[in-house]
C-alpha cells in the first residue's frame, strides 16, 4: 500500500513539474517570443534643410503594441537628436512632413476613442511642433468614417494636404467623400476641403504646386491612377486618369525641369504589376 501511494505521488509530482513546464514554454512564446516577432518600427517619409533631417512613421514600441505615430529629428550627422510620440488614443501612423522654418507640421491619421479603434476607423489628423518637438496644434478631420491625410506641402499663408475619406462598414448620411485635397492656415484653422471620385475607394496620395496650379495624384475606382489639376483656391480645373493600377493608384509626383513626373505601378493582371513612372 505504502509502496503504491509512494509511486502515486511520484507520477504527481512529474505530472506537476511537465505542466509547469509546458506552461512556462507558453508563457515564454505570449509575451517573449511573440514581442520580439511583432514589433515595427517604419519611416513614411522625411524632409531636410541645409542643418537637419526630419521623418514621419510609427511603430508598436509599447505593452500593447498599438501602433503609435512619431517624429524623429537627425542632425546633419545623421544622429537622432529628437523623437516624439503621438500617445494619444489608440492606434495612429503620420504619413506626410513639411518644414515651416524651424517648425514641423505631420499628417497621418489615429483612431481617437475605444469606438474607433473596436470598429477600426480612423480620422485624419494634423500636428504642428516647434523645434523641440512641442505640440503647437493639432487638428483631426473626418468626412466619412475613415479618414487619413496622406501627404503635406507648406505654402506662404499655410498648409495644402492630401488624402481620404471614405465609408468603411456603412455610408454616412447623405455626405460625400472620396479623395481629399484640403487645405489649413498657419494655425490650424480649416480654410477649405474638396473631394474627388468614389466614397468608397478614391485616394489623393502626393501633391505638388506648379505655375500657381495645384497637381494632386492617387487612385480613382476600378483602379484607375487619376492626375488632378486645381486652382490655389481647391477649383477643379482638369484631370487625367490612367487604366490600369494597383490598389494605391499613382502614388508620387515631381516637377523636374517644368516636365511632370509621376511614379506608381501598371497592373498586368490580378497578380502582377510592375513600376511605373
Amino acid at each position: 500500500m505504502k509502496k503504491n501511494f509512494k509511486r502515486l505521488k511520484t507520477i504527481i509530482i512529474i505530472c506537476i513539474i511537465i505542466l509547469v513546464i509546458e506552461l512556462l514554454t507558453i508563457l515564454y512564446s505570449v509575451f517573449i517570443r511573440n514581442k520580439e516577432s511583432l514589433y515595427f518600427d517604419g519611416i513614411n517619409s522625411v524632409v531636410s534643410n541645409n542643418s537637419y533631417y526630419v521623418t514621419v512613421g510609427s511603430n508598436n514600441d509599447n505593452d500593447k503594441h498599438y501602433e503609435k505615430a512619431k517624429v524623429t529629428k537627425y542632425n546633419e550627422n545623421k544622429e537622432k537628436t529628437l523623437e516624439k510620440l503621438y500617445n494619444i488614443g489608440y492606434n495612429s501612423a503620420f504619413f506626410g512632413v513639411t518644414l515651416d522654418e524651424d517648425n514641423i507640421v505631420a499628417v497621418g491619421s489615429y483612431e481617437k476613442t475605444k469606438k474607433d479603434h473596436n470598429n477600426l476607423v480612423r480620422r485624419a489628423l494634423i500636428v504642428k511642433y516647434d523645434s523641440l518637438g512641442e505640440i503647437i496644434f493639432e487638428k483631426e478631420f473626418s468626412l466619412l468614417d475613415n479618414s487619413k491625410f496622406t501627404s503635406i506641402t507648406s505654402v506662404s499663408d499655410g498648409y495644402l494636404v492630401t488624402g481620404q475619406s471614405i465609408y468603411k462598414n456603412t455610408k454616412v448620411g447623405n455626405k460625400k467623400g472620396g479623395a481629399l485635397l484640403v487645405k489649413y492656415d498657419k494655425d490650424g484653422k480649416l480654410l477649405w476641403s474638396k473631394t474627388y471620385g468614389s466614397s468608397k475607394t478614391s485616394v489623393f496620395n502626393d501633391l505638388i504646386i506648379v505655375d500657381n496650379y495645384i497637381y494632386t495624384v492617387g487612385m480613382d475606382k476600378d483602379y484607375k491612377g487619376v492626375l488632378c489639376k486645381y486652382d490655389l483656391k481647391g477649383n477643379l480645373i482638369t484631370y487625367n486618369d490612367y487604366k490600369y493600377t494597383d490598389e494605391i493608384g499613382f502614388s508620387g509626383i515631381v516637377n523636374i525641369d517644368n516636365s511632370i513626373y509621376i511614379s506608381g505601378s501598371n497592373r498586368k493582371n490580378d497578380k502582377v504589376t510592375n513600376a511605373m513612372i
